[in-house]
């Protein structure tokens, strides 16, 4: 009931009413607690709250495997890596996370408009890893032959990555 609350005062756009009946459902431990959190993100995105929306999102992917709700634990992987991705100048190790929460996932999802961006942050977060390997490398004055290999490695498996993701961006 209480989600319901909270969708109708969004569709009314009463802010501030919709939070306060998602957080009553997050309260009740319902069944909806995975949706209400997620729409209480979206509402602190709006908001300008990135990181109490990223801490919801994040919350959702933590949630068992096995809740009712796996359709709003995409919504949040995705909705939870644009905002690391749209941090990720700033905080580059936000590139890294994006990959690591997107990696696999995607051949499973269905293709909608935020599956299509996923994939074009994980291609361009790769992109971004082996941009920073390259100048990771260049910067660093000595360096033994072993970590000279890795890090072209490293560098190679990212761009190539990210090359895989281009294209099946481009297939989408």
């Amino acid at each position: 009931g209480w989600y319901l609350l909270g969708q109708t005062y969004k569709n009314l756009d009463k802010k501030t009413e919709a939070a306060i009946a998602y957080k009553r459902c997050i309260e009740c431990e319902a069944r909806f607690d995975c949706r209400a959190r997620y729409q209480l993100a979206m509402l602190d995105i709006e908001a300008g709250r990135i990181d109490q929306a990223a801490s919801n999102l994040d919350h959702n992917l933590k949630l068992d495997p096995g809740e009712p709700d796996p359709e709003f634990q995409e919504k949040s992987r995705f909705a939870l890596c644009s905002l690391l991705y749209q941090g990720g100048a700033k905080f580059p190790s936000n590139y890294r996370r994006v990959v690591v929460l997107l990696e696999g996932v995607l051949e499973r999802s269905a293709v909608t408009p935020e599956a299509v961006r996923a994939r074009y942050h994980l291609a361009e977060s790769y992109r971004q890893l082996g941009a920073q390997r390259t100048v990771n490398h260049y910067m660093s004055e000595k360096m033994s032959p072993d970590a000279h290999d890795h890090y072209l490695e490293e560098n190679r498996r990212s761009l190539a990555h990210a090359a895989e993701e281009f294209t099946r961006l481009e297939e989408v």
